[in-house]
């Protein structure tokens, strides 16, 4: 070590030392403090002249008198010591950053002299304090948030991930981890999602609505998406914070609403329609009627007459299926047997199409259920005749039942072996007018008409399952529609 032979220098030195707001001392082989500057003597409660001849373990809280030993002993045996301790204070201990050195004494009477020098770390403390508080509040929000969360540093490393986000993710087979690289999901991710972050990156905020989450545009979910970059505290971009919120079964429910909405209003038209059909379609049948009375009586031909009957009938049954499609509510009759529904049903049809194989596979256990009898035998004899269309000349139709106890329904199912329905037919056979028969021998108003009774009873009815085998339609009933 360099000598300081300038005595005006090492003054210099000493004034400095007292004039620090640290805290200096020097303390001898003994241990006991040699001098001590003024930081060090308010800070302690007392003048430096009284700290003076104290053992070194006066400077710590009391609780650390026994670890003073062992801080000395490093010191002489390592040459320094540094650490975090408390240290004793007038008010209190505080928390202080220690260092530790031994400084060697050749022409004194002390065989080294250790240097001592620490520094106040309350503020430190409890700014650090303070900053782990807010981490942890922020964190917690991070957690706890409804929407997907995750944060990259500015290599793109994923940096937090918050349960929602994981969640996600895992369901669509994206399983995020801290500390990867963003670029390892760049083939899974939309590319629009990783524009987004890229942006952020870039020092952009921007966002996405009601985008699919992967790459393939077709899938779900779907997701609005905001991306924001983290700034720090001197202003550069550190990274970039990702929110993307699942929107898949708002939009599923915005969807139903709107069919809803459109379906109310159809069924409006529906009834002012029929109404407006209906009132000089009766004049117009009783006319044609009393001229076909008068050519039967004069012994004249009445195909013409008949053709004209038939279409006025069949126009009449458009105008009934369109009230009925419009109805909001059903009439109860009370307690029903569904079985015995479904017996009758078979019993009509049974002499009329005995080229088809027509059984049935009923639970004899079935509750009652409160319905408009006439309404259900009326969907009943509909999926009948489109079952018939699809059986065709030969084949096979059942009638079965079944008691679902844990939802409470009654189930009947109507099955085929039937050529199946095509899948593009699939999402349309419910709609109003849609029919696949030839012009002239469908209305359209069969399966919409059938859902609209079933709703109205609080139930659904589903194409449960279809293929080239056949087709199995399935009604679910409320045992109480209460």
């Amino acid at each position: 070590m360099a000598e300081i032979n300038n005595p005006e220098l090492a003054n210099s030195i000493v004034r400095a030392f007292q004039a620090s707001h640290d805290f200096i001392a020097l303390i001898d082989s003994d241990a006991r403090i040699v001098w001590a500057n003024d930081a060090l003597a308010a800070k302690h409660g007392t003048g430096s002249d009284n700290l003076t001849g104290q053992h070194f373990n006066k400077l710590f809280d009391s609780n650390l008198a026994d670890l003073t030993q062992d801080i000395l002993i490093t010191i002489i045996n390592d040459g320094f010591f540094h650490g975090e301790l408390f240290m004793h204070g007038e008010d209190a201990s505080f928390p202080a950053s220690v260092s530790a050195s031994i400084v060697p004494c050749e022409d004194s009477d002390y065989d080294f002299m250790i240097l001592f020098f620490a520094s106040d770390r309350t503020y430190l403390k409890q700014h650090e304090e303070e900053a782990r508080k807010r981490k942890e509040f922020f964190g917690t929000i991070i957690s706890r948030a409804p929407v997907g969360i995750f944060c990259l540093d500015i290599d793109g490393n994923l940096t937090v991930i918050n349960n929602v986000m994981l969640k996600m993710g895992k369901k669509a087979e994206i399983h995020l981890r801290e500390g990867k690289n963003i670029d390892k999901y760049k083939d899974m991710f939309n590319p629009k999602i990783i524009e987004v972050i890229e942006k952020g990156l870039l020092g952009r905020k921007s966002d996405l609505e009601n985008i699919p989450l992967l790459a393939d545009d077709r899938s779900k979910p779907i997701v609005n998406i905001i991306g924001a970059p983290v700034f720090s505290p001197e202003g550069g971009i550190e990274g970039v914070a990702v929110l993307i919120e699942d929107r898949t079964e708002k939009i599923l429910i915005e969807e139903k609403l709107q069919e809803t909405s459109k379906l109310a209003s159809i069924g409006e038209i529906a009834a002012g329609v029929a109404h407006t059909i209906n009132n000089p379609m009766t004049t117009i049948t009783g006319r044609i009627e009393m001229m076909k009375m008068k050519a039967e009586k004069n012994h004249r031909n009445t195909e013409s007459i008949d053709i004209i009957l038939h279409n006025l009938e069949r126009i009449s049954q458009i105008a009934k299926g369109l009230l009925d499609y419009s109805r909001k509510d059903v009439d109860v009759e009370g307690e029903v047997n569904i079985n015995d529904l479904v017996k009758q049903t078979v019993l009509f049809f049974l002499p009329h199409y005995t080229w088809i194989n027509i059984d049935t596979g009923l639970n004899p256990d079935m509750p009652v259920i409160s319905c408009d009898s006439g309404k259900i035998e009326q969907v009943l004899h509909d999926l009948f005749l489109n079952a018939v269309q699809a059986v065709g000349k030969k084949g096979s139709i059942t009638f079965s039942t079944e008691f679902d106890t844990a939802a409470k329904e009654i189930v009947i199912r109507i099955t085929d072996t039937g050529s199946g329905i095509a899948e593009k037919n699939l999402d349309k056979i419910f709609d109003l007018f849609f029919t696949t028969k030839d012009p002239g021998k469908g209305t359209g108003l069969g399966l919409p008409v059938s859902m609209t009774i079933i709703k109205q009873h609080g139930g659904t009815i589903v194409v449960e399952e279809t293929s080239e085998k056949g087709t199995t339609f399935a009604i679910r009933l409320p045992i109480s529609n209460k």
